[in-house]
């Protein structure tokens, strides 16, 4: 059979094979478009390779671009498969990687190692100023951190307080919080509640030489899309709601959290 190094006219032909020897299409110096299974009639299936033995399949784009599924069409686009032992190898060189959807970018790796997830929710909050006279006597109280220092997803309600979760995940909280204003020795009690109920509780007892709280607290949580946390404080030993949540710039008072997986 003799050599075919190009075409240079339409073939059309309902099956057209090529076997042995060697078959280059466009490769001469001239600007051509090659185009295989692009009719306009649906349902047909275009197979580069036979999936048998130890068949190599290159695709060198040169200094051009790579397309696969690229235009504004909905489809599904497979690389690999679950089944048998397969290896699924991406590799890109001093460049950057980066995974995006119609949303924006959703994984970003730097060719040095570090990977950033800039929609991966998470957020920190602080109180900015007291809430004055909000428990001391017993009166269980939503810590409310007011100002928002970040929040990927938009996923805290810096008003109410409360965190929902937008996905079902495992979700790490901390909270950090003041409480000054007591009269004397005082109890405080500091945990997370979310739709399962009182999560991680802690308490803390002060001597009477010291009227001002601080207590911290952290927790992985196991929740469904819509859940809620937020932190809720108790302190007793007052005679009346005497103690105020701290709040500053420089975060006396803070609630955090981060989808983990």
């Amino acid at each position: 059979m003799p050599t075919l190094n190009s075409w240079n006219n339409a073939v059309s032909a309902a099956n057209v094979s090529f076997t042995g020897g060697t078959f280059a299409a466009g490769n001469d110096a001239t600007d051509n478009a090659i185009s295989i299974g692009t009719a306009a009639n649906a349902g047909r299936t275009v197979t580069i390779g036979n999936g048998t033995g130890a068949t190599s399949v290159v695709v060198d784009c040169g200094t051009g671009a790579l397309n696969l599924g690229a235009n504004a069409v909905a489809r599904t686009t497979t690389l690999g498969s679950t089944t048998g032992a397969g290896v699924l190898a991406l590799k890109y060189g001093t460049g950057d990687f980066t995974l995006a959807s119609a949303t924006g970018t959703v994984m970003s790796a730097l060719d040095t190692g570090e990977i950033t997830y800039p929609l991966q929710p998470a957020f920190l909050a602080i109180n900015s100023a007291n809430s004055l006279n909000v428990t001391g006597n017993n009166t269980y109280y939503t810590v409310i951190c007011d100002t928002e220092k970040f929040d990927n997803n938009a996923d805290y309600n810096n008003g109410t307080g409360i965190f929902t979760a937008p996905v079902n995940g495992k979700y790490l909280f901390c909270s950090s919080v003041l409480v000054n204003g007591c009269t004397i020795a005082s109890t405080m009690k500091l945990w997370f509640q979310n739709s399962s109920g009182v999560m991680n509780y802690q308490e803390e007892q002060r001597p009477p030489s010291g009227y001002v709280l601080q207590m911290s607290n952290a927790t992985l949580l196991l929740l469904d899309a819509g859940d809620t946390c937020y932190p809720r404080i108790v302190v007793t030993g007052e005679a009346a709601a005497t103690a105020d949540v701290g709040g500053s710039a420089d975060g006396a008072t803070t609630f955090s959290g981060y989808l983990v997986c």
